[in-house]
């Protein structure tokens, strides 16, 4: 009589916790940021969808609530709790590029359709664009209005979409005061233009 296997994801969630999961472009590999229930230790842990095992388990310095894989499928980008983003390489599980991006939690990490660029958004507010090959300072800023503490718990806060072209951007909305609540900002990315839905009246605004 066959012993029935037991789901590998069931196993591990009884345990950890995710922060954070993103599949790669082919579908092969499932990259997951778990965290002890006692949050004392991250993992960075690999799952092989065709054999349904763990192929690596690394430590990771702080939680990662934002993953992304290139088109490629060859480099993962892990936004941390810390504000640093991390690039690694899938086949060595190392780190290629590491730096510190944003004050506060990275919520949000995105390639750009040419995996030329890197967007990331932060509760601090901000939404950034950076070159994917090398560290280096920003090359577009956008700046949301500051999020209340108490909005920084919701899952939406800091999070946004690139269209198919990465030529425009959508962010959620959610600062401080009422008239900012739920509004969706779009960003054209070239020139850093915003225009704000008004979530009530169903409207644009420039701004």
């Amino acid at each position: 009589k066959k012993k029935k296997k037991k789901n590998i994801f069931f196993v591990l969630f009884a345990i950890h916790r995710a922060a954070a999961l993103h599949c790669s472009p082919s579908g092969s590999l499932l990259a997951c940021n778990m965290q002890t229930t006692t949050m004392a230790e991250s993992r960075l842990l690999f799952f092989s969808t065709l054999k349904m095992e763990v192929e690596s388990n690394i430590p990771v310095p702080c939680a990662c609530h934002a993953l992304d894989f290139d088109k490629r499928g060859t480099l993962l980008a892990t936004g941390g709790a810390d504000g640093v983003v991390r690039v690694i390489d899938v086949k060595t599980k190392e780190a290629v590029l590491v730096w510190h991006a944003h004050d506060d939690m990275i919520r949000c990490i995105v390639f750009g359709p040419r995996d030329e660029l890197l967007f990331t958004s932060s509760t601090d507010g901000k939404i950034l664009a950076w070159k994917a090959s090398q560290q280096s300072q920003p090359i577009l800023q956008a700046t949301l209005p500051a999020l209340c503490e108490f909005a920084k718990n919701w899952p939406a806060a800091g999070r946004f979409c690139l269209d198919p072209d990465g030529d425009h951007l959508l962010a959620v909305c959610l600062g401080p005061s009422q008239a900012d609540e739920g509004n969706v900002r779009c960003i054209k990315v070239c020139t850093v233009s915003i225009r704000i839905f008004r979530r009530s009246t169903h409207t644009y605004i420039h701004t």
